[in-house]
């Protein structure tokens, strides 16, 4: 008996020291997260026909923010008759974005908005009945079928800031988001990407490369950051090994030279 508990005791040291060496210290960057006030865009559509809105498409200056499609779960259903829905945008420059409706779908099949976004809205879902050509379709006209309005609000941005302490570049990083016993997560690798320009590709000695890590929809609430690993250029890593041999593969999955590590 007592020797079986010295076999496990061993068993476990064994595991325990494993277990370290799966995931060691991150010593050579320093990952900080910062909160920095900023202003949200804060849109309200309402529908103004009797049947339900199921789609629609935004658009903030020349670059559409969301869609929306309705797939009947909470969260996305469709905005009944009379019914308004709102969305909190992250834009560059709140008070001076202007918002505007790109495309309309409703449950009865009756659409409106821009030629292209509505063929882009028919290739990927079929088109409904009535009409198969895009072109068509009316625009869209405020008032009509639904109204848009856009209110500058005080919001929030959670940015990571992940500094390189060592005199060679980092080449990938993986960022993870801890939230309720799940967690989702985020791996940067740019092995081929971007060359050596200022502020992309690599991480070079002694940048700090902030992001953009998210936008809580009010303001203070609690966002869970936590950097997992970093890859240098010379091969050279720290934190989770897992997370690196996932960049190693999707690496040697692409042909990338760079597939290395040690």
């Amino acid at each position: 008996m007592v020797r079986g508990l010295v076999i496990a005791s061993l068993l476990a040291a064994v595991a325990g020291i494993a277990g370290q060496q799966m995931t060691t210290p991150v010593i050579s960057a320093r990952f900080t997260v910062v909160r920095e006030p900023t202003t949200d865009l804060l849109i309200h559509i309402t529908n103004l026909r009797d049947a339900p809105l199921a789609h629609y498409a935004v658009v903030v200056g020349d670059k559409t923010i969301f869609w929306h499609r309705s797939i009947m779960s909470p969260g996305n259903l469709p905005i009944r008759s009379g019914q308004r829905q709102s969305h909190r945008i992250a834009v560059a420059d709140a008070d001076s974005a202007r918002a505007k409706i790109a495309l309309l779908g409703f449950s009865d099949g009756y659409f409106e908005g821009e030629r292209e976004v509505l063929q882009r809205h028919f290739a990927e879902h079929g088109t409904p009945a009535g009409s198969s050509i895009a072109d068509k379709r009316p625009t869209f006209v405020d008032g009509r079928s639904a109204t848009l309005t856009a209110v500058p609000v005080p919001g929030e941005r959670v940015v990571t800031v992940l500094e390189n302490l060592r005199k060679v570049p980092i080449e990938a990083w993986g960022i993870a988001y801890p939230a309720d016993g799940s967690e989702t997560g985020l791996r940067m690798d740019m092995c081929s990407s971007h060359a050596d320009a200022p502020g992309q590709g690599a991480i070079a000695p002694g940048e700090a490369r902030r992001s953009v890590s998210a936008t809580p929809q009010e303001i203070g609430a609690p966002v869970k950051v936590e950097l997992r690993m970093v890859l240098f250029r010379d091969g050279y890593f720290e934190g989770s090994r897992s997370e690196v041999d996932q960049v190693i593969s999707s690496r040697k999955a692409r042909g990338l030279t760079c597939a290395r590590y040690h």
